[in-house]
């Protein structure tokens, strides 16, 4: 698991509502890539609030936004939020070196 902190950079879900011509703060994106977002407060490690850059650059705001941590999965036509490969891959603990000779 990654603790959430303010400042850190995560990809955003939206809902088929985030992009919805109903939605007042309707998000541009196509469903088919993440959106940039930055965590602005932390509820909790699963529940932050985010900054959300759409595919135009656009700036929105997503109060209560449920980070999945791991293998965790949304529930359908959740929003939500993940860290991203890299961050993941870098929170994996280090493999221990061997001690020992090798020659």
């Amino acid at each position: 698991m990654i603790v959430p902190t303010i400042g850190r950079r995560v990809w955003y879900y939206p809902s088929e509502y985030d992009v919805s011509e109903r939605h007042s703060d309707r998000i541009q994106s196509m469903l088919d890539q993440p959106c940039d977002a930055g965590i602005c407060y932390v509820w909790n490690d699963r529940m932050v609030n985010l900054t959300v850059a759409d595919a135009n650059g656009f700036m929105h705001r997503r109060t209560s936004v449920r980070l999945l941590q791991d293998k965790e999965q949304p529930y359908p036509g959740e929003a939500h939020a993940r860290w991203m490969p890299y961050q993941q891959g870098q929170a994996k603990p280090a493999e221990p070196i061997k001690a020992g000779c090798t020659d």
